[in-house]
């Protein structure tokens, strides 16, 4: 479980240091730590068994050369790593400007290790999307991917 401030922090994958004691195992396995005051926790979690995830926190800078701005976009990505990959990850972005870095948390049931290539899809939901008639693409400047279970920038 990460130490958050607030659950729309931990969403953004904010919070997934574990440095100062800001992360503690479930279960058998956890560090029993006092601390002055009380603090809240946030872990995500299948449906079914096992209930694992693996937390990654998914920063991505867009850039247009037009200005650009949308809300509740659609879009999917995928992960393709040394142990593992996971492919077409729905998640809806609550909003996609020009020149705005977004971060989002991402979790999956696959441990994907090492990082070797990223697939990231605008699902654009305008009826008419063909490129001769809507123009509007965005361009990724930078795309940080950082793991909460290994607490490393896999990207």
């Amino acid at each position: 479980a990460y130490r958050c401030s607030s659950k729309d922090s931990f969403n953004k994958g904010m919070c997934l240091s574990c440095r100062k004691n800001r992360c503690n195992k479930v279960g058998y396995g956890v560090n029993k730590i006092r601390t002055r005051r009380s603090t809240k926790m946030y872990l995500k979690t299948r449906d079914v068994m096992p209930y694992k995830v693996f937390h990654y926190q998914v920063k991505v800078h867009f850039f247009s050369k037009t200005n650009l701005s949308y809300t509740d976009q659609p879009m999917k990505i995928s992960l393709y790593g040394i142990h593992g990959e996971k492919e077409n990850i729905p998640f809806i972005l609550p909003a996609l400007n020009t020149n705005t870095t977004v971060s989002f948390l991402l979790t999956t049931d696959t441990d994907i290790g090492d990082l070797l290539m990223v697939k990231l899809l605008w699902e654009k939901d305008t009826l008419i999307s063909w490129p001769w008639w809507n123009p509007d693409t965005f361009h990724v400047r930078k795309l940080r991917i950082k793991s909460g279970e290994r607490q490393s920038k896999i990207i």
